[in-house]
């Protein structure tokens, strides 16, 4: 087990170094830095309010993403009161956050996990925006990792997490 926790270890160090360092230029800067804010938590509880106070067809899709976001975000904000991972711009070498966050734990990302519920609720009512709208998410799972805020594996739980609520909550039809 050790081998195996060692190796996901200097995997996800260097592909943090990967993402943060060797793609870094000012272009992908302005773009990383605007990408990150839709998962931003302001953003991802204002999206599924307006479609609520719209209604009509609108108001299913938001109590789909808001009760997503509730519940993946209840478990995310556990998790990292837990796990007390420390953000990578703490505990490695030549990092340079941009923008870094007050929060001081990483894992899981909730960033990510956030993007994710949005983008499975709108994809539950509207399929056809499946891929632009996940691809959205992964972009701001990557800019999590590029600005230098969390590690890849924190980006990948809050993904899982928020995966895995989606299947639970369709399967169990509370997914409207």
């Amino acid at each position: 087990m050790n081998m195996i926790s060692g190796y996901v270890r200097r995997s996800d160090i260097s592909t943090f170094y990967f993402f943060h360092k060797a793609l870094h230029c000012s272009t992908l800067n302005l773009f990383m830095r605007s990408v990150t804010h839709l998962g931003s938590l302001g953003f991802a509880i204002v999206f599924p309010l307006v479609l609520i106070a719209a209604g009509g067809d609108l108001l299913a899709t938001g109590m789909s993403i808001a009760l997503l976001l509730a519940v993946s975000q209840g478990i995310v904000q556990t998790l990292k009161r837990v796990v007390h991972r420390p953000r990578p711009f703490r505990v490695l070498e030549h990092v340079r956050p941009v923008a870094p966050p007050d929060a001081n734990y990483s894992f899981p990302s909730g960033h990510t996990a956030a993007a994710f519920a949005l983008a499975l609720g709108i994809s539950v009512h509207w399929p056809a925006m499946t891929i632009p709208v996940v691809t959205l998410a992964v972009l701001v799972a990557i800019s999590r990792v590029y600005l230098g805020v969390h590690f890849p594996t924190d980006c990948l739980a809050g993904a899982a997490i928020t995966t895995l609520v989606w299947v639970l909550l369709t399967a169990t039809g509370l997914m409207i």
